[in-house]
């Protein structure tokens, strides 16, 4: 895929309908028609192999992406997630992703450039960058690299969340007692609650990271529909 051009990566069972789908949107009156079958013919598709297919459904797994929150922990929760996924030919892996250093770590970056077996993954760096009584901030990023054909797949998704933890809520009861008449004592008892703050342990962090995990692979295959199956 070259710079600037209008791309477009697909697999062989559907590229033919993307196309179609492209001359629809582009489509208009009869006299200009082919002015707009022009404009199709500028787009440049390539067709990724079964293989390459494969390891985009495999490393952005459906069955990630049901990791749930327990709402009496987390709230305020956020989440922004983008994505890329793109072809280049190999030897120009390196300059390629030195282009996304605002997004990818320099761990990242490296494990794909570096890449001898033609099979690497990042599967997940979680990074907290702000800890407050009011929110948890934290990036977080995967990313896959995998060669076919002289050429090489990269895809990845990064995301900035944020929430904020709830307090613990701890119930207590008190014994209240009253004299009657001096001699007799009525005596009651009373459910009280206090809260205090929760601790982010080892098992809450787990639980954030498979639920962003799961967010960015859900918004990988939502962008990348045509590619996934």
């Amino acid at each position: 895929m070259q710079a600037g051009c209008r791309c477009f990566l697909s697999r062989p069972t559907v590229v033919a309908s993307e196309r179609t789908l492209l001359f629809r949107k582009f489509g208009g009156p009869t006299t200009i028609i082919k002015r707009f079958a022009r404009d199709v013919d500028d787009f440049r598709s390539m067709i990724l192999p079964q293989s390459a297919v494969d390891q985009l459904n495999r490393f952005f797994t459906v069955s990630a992406t049901s990791a749930q929150l327990n709402q009496n922990v987390f709230s305020s929760v956020s989440s922004q997630v983008s994505v890329e996924v793109m072809t280049m030919e190999r030897s120009l892996v390196r300059q390629v992703v030195d282009l996304f250093s605002n997004r990818l770590t320099e761990n990242t970056r490296n494990l794909l450039a570096n890449c001898d077996s033609g099979l690497c993954e990042q599967p997940g760096i979680f990074q907290q960058i702000s800890n407050s009584p009011s929110k948890s901030q934290f990036t977080s990023e995967k990313a896959i690299r995998f060669d076919f054909d002289g050429d090489t797949l990269i895809a990845f998704a990064t995301s900035t969340s944020e929430f904020q933890l709830q307090n613990v809520r701890q119930e207590y009861q008190i014994r209240k007692c009253k004299r009657i008449l001096f001699v007799f004592k009525n005596c009651r008892t009373e459910t009280r609650h206090r809260e205090f703050p929760r601790e982010f342990s080892d098992a809450m962090r787990h639980e954030w990271e498979a639920f962003v995990n799961g967010k960015m692979i859900l918004n990988f295959r939502l962008n990348n529909a045509n590619l996934l199956v």
